[in-house]
């Protein structure tokens, strides 16, 4: 063989015999071995298995084979079980102690003296309802569970935390050490066998692990709980991920303290919470695993989800109905007008389906069952389905005048005419800029089949007739008339004055809020109603009625742009009204500091020297000003007019509450200060005050007799 070929072999041969040992160690380990090679008859059962979920093997005593383990199958003494990743098991022993083996676990059970065992080798797993009799083995050292609920992880570094979650334990190292275990004080055991107890910091309450939350959508908006059993600690970090590393994309993170509401996606999930020790490092407590699945538990059949129903205004009934699993004692029916639920529209109990729902007006709704237990435990939430109604109207009444496509020179109102339908109560006249009566400016109901109309300005119009019951529900529509105004403007017999049309209000955030003025002209007897509104709609509205002045205060307490008009009603005859046009104006609010009160010069302060002064301003202090901005203006009379003119002559900022100015002339002034806060803003101002300069020349010194000595 020359000397490549033998290199050749030295590579290729240990690669070969590297893979054939894998191979021959895999195919051992997925091989189920024969029935006989189980021997049942020589193993005394300890338990059984309640649940298994994926990769879940058993290696008993007697063999070399890894065998699946599956729900309902016997465990024996000495078997080895293992779990892999994303694997999980429950397994209920003889003296029913459960066990929970969670992902990439090994355990061994075994027994000695009447007394169960569980030699913990590494991964995760948890005890649940304990018997007196359980011990459980991590390396050298046992722990006595004594009807106690633990639970125990290897970490990356192999070593083994202990943590009690209900009762208590006892731990007995290898040095036969003892050491006692609860919900406040837990344990580590180091790969070397060495153990030392742990100051828990944190305990997880809710959701308890391996937790199942049944969701109508399959997601879930959940609270989670902990306890801070540590005074000092007042933060923590929940993480909440779908893997159990906790890797940073697929982890929601968020500080906290003992608890928070958190999304959850369906699946599987892990949750814990991280804290700093005194060191600074970051310590975690246990992780929990929880499972979001759909709840199936009802499900609607009528109507469907997204249905679409036409509605005959004299038979407005339509039936919900749905199947519930199981025999809830009462069902909750719910209807909203949004998905989130957050205004109800309908909220009924019922006892069974179907439930009979009335008097749906044409919109979209969304509806949803809930059932509940004899002891009003929930026992189902449906999903939420979607329903669109509409309402099928007769047309009706004929519209006589204005006719179809009119035009309109005229500076009178416009009478509106249409055919009495008798078996209605009354009628709403609508009048809007479209077609489609998104653009509405006049909607009236009347007694009469006729309406007038005192226009505002000129433009395109559409109008047209609903009849209403006595209940005032629409039993007909009319058709849709179209008529142009092309005349001037009729002019109001209302005028607004104040707050201006597309004008700015400000107001300091402070209780009780200033009031607005609002404030109007017009020749009209007295009987004015102010109307107000967030939307130009006017669906929302506050109104002062019966108002006998032409000015009224009303305290805003959001900001936002607000429209108002002002209403006449004709007190001789109520169906005789006029309406101003519709003004907005904007409110707004901030943190404004009040105006500094002024201490010198007084009042009408008048100083009367030879030359130019100095003048020094003082004022007192204002909470949480920084600063502080004078100004004095000089104040002058024009020859031409009879006007009068500000003259800036002192404008400074200061972080005293004193300033003197440079030398004033002689003549009249007026001034005022600012407090100005952080952020450069100057608040209120202070009240002003007049400030008069006299300058004379100056006068001769008085002549000093000498004095007389008698």
């Amino acid at each position: 063989m020359d000397q490549d070929g033998l290199k050749t072999a030295l590579i290729v041969t240990p690669v070969v015999a590297l893979m054939t040992w894998a191979g021959v160690y895999l195919w051992r380990d997925y091989q189920i071995s024969p029935e006989n090679q189980i021997s049942k008859g020589q193993l005394e059962v300890i338990g059984q298995v309640s649940f298994t979920n994926k990769n879940v093997k058993r290696k008993t005593a007697d063999s070399l084979y890894w065998n699946p383990l599956n729900k309902d199958d016997q465990l024996y003494m000495q078997d080895t079980i293992r779990t892999g990743p994303d694997s999980y098991a429950v397994l209920k022993l003889k003296d029913a102690s459960v066990l929970e083996v969670n992902e990439n676990s090994l355990i061994v059970l075994e027994k000695d003296a009447q007394k169960l065992s569980v030699d913990f080798k590494t991964g995760d797993i948890s005890t649940k309802g304990a018997s007196k009799n359980l011990a459980i083995k991590v390396k050298d050292s046992i722990i006595d569970a004594s009807t106690a609920e633990l639970k125990l992880k290897t970490d990356s570094q192999q070593k083994t935390q202990i943590l009690v979650t209900k009762g208590k334990a006892t731990l007995t190292d290898a040095k036969k050490v003892k050491m006692d275990l609860d919900v406040a004080r837990a344990a580590e055991i180091a790969q070397a066998g060495q153990a030392q107890a742990l100051a828990a910091s944190v305990i997880l309450q809710t959701p308890k692990d391996q937790a199942i939350i049944l969701s109508p959508v399959g997601v879930a908006n959940h609270p989670f709980t902990w306890t801070v059993l540590n005074p000092d600690l007042k933060e923590e970090t929940f993480e909440l991920s779908k893997n159990s590393k906790f890797l940073k994309p697929e982890t929601f993170a968020k500080v906290a303290h003992q608890s928070i509401q958190a999304p959850l996606e369906k699946g599987r999930s892990f949750w814990r919470v991280g804290w700093k020790n005194k060191e600074g490092k970051i310590n975690y407590s246990e992780i929990r695993s929880l499972t979001v699945t759909q709840d199936q538990r009802i499900t609607l059949t009528h109507p469907p989800d997204d249905a679409s129903l036409e509605i005959n205004p004299t038979d407005a009934e339509i039936q919900f109905s749905w199947v519930a699993e199981g025999e809830p004692k009462s069902f909750l029916f719910e209807m909203a007008d949004s998905p989130t639920f957050q205004r109800t529209l309908q909220s009924r109990t019922t006892a069974a389906s179907p439930i009979k729902v009335t008097d749906l007006k044409t919109g979209v709704y969304y509806w949803r069952v809930s059932a509940f237990g004899d002891n009003n435990e929930e026992m189902g939430r449906s999903p939420i389905y979607k329903l669109t109604t509409r309402k099928i109207l007769p047309e009706g009444p004929r519209l006589i005048a204005p006719e179809h496509n009119l035009e309109w020179t005229l500076k009178d109102s416009l009478r509106f005419e249409w055919e009495n339908n008798p078996t209605a109560s009354s009628y709403r006249v609508s009048i809007s800029r479209d077609s489609e009566r998104r653009q509405l400016i006049k909607s009236e109901v009347v007694h009469d089949n006729f309406y007038v109309w005192r226009w505002k300005e000129g433009g395109t119009f559409y109008w047209s007739v609903e009849a209403l019951n006595n209940k005032g529900e629409t039993i007909s529509r009319s058709r849709t008339n179209r008529f142009v105004i092309t005349s001037d403007d009729m002019g109001s017999a209302i005028t607004l004055i104040f707050p201006k049309n597309q004008g700015l209000v400000k107001r300091e955030s402070k209780e009780p809020i200033d009031p607005i003025a609002f404030e109007w002209k017009s020749e009209l007897p007295p009987n004015f109603t102010l109307i107000a509104s967030k939307t130009p709609d006017f669906k929302e509205v506050f109104k002062q009625e019966k108002l006998t002045k032409l000015k009224t205060l009303v305290r805003l307490k959001q900001t936002s742009n607000y429209y108002w008009k002002v209403l006449w009603i004709d007190p001789k005859d109520p169906k005789h009204t006029e309406t101003s046009p519709t003004w907005v104006f904007k409110l707004e609010f901030g943190s404004t500091l009040p105006g500094p009160i002024l201490i010198e010069p007084l009042k009408d302060t008048k100083i009367t020297v030879p030359e130019n002064p100095a003048v020094e301003f003082t004022w007192k202090p204002v909470p949480l000003a920084k600063k502080y901005h004078l100004i004095v203006e000089k104040i002058t009379d024009r020859e031409d007019s009879s006007e009068r003119v500000k003259t800036s002559a002192v404008d400074m900022i200061v972080t005293e509450t004193k300033a003197t100015s440079a030398p004033l002339e002689g003549g009249t002034y007026k001034w005022r200060v600012h407090a100005v806060d952080e952020k450069d803003s100057d608040g209120l101002p202070s009240d002003v005050r007049p400030l008069i300069i006299d300058i004379q020349e100056a006068l001769s010194a008085p002549k000093l007799k000498a004095p007389v000595v008698k």
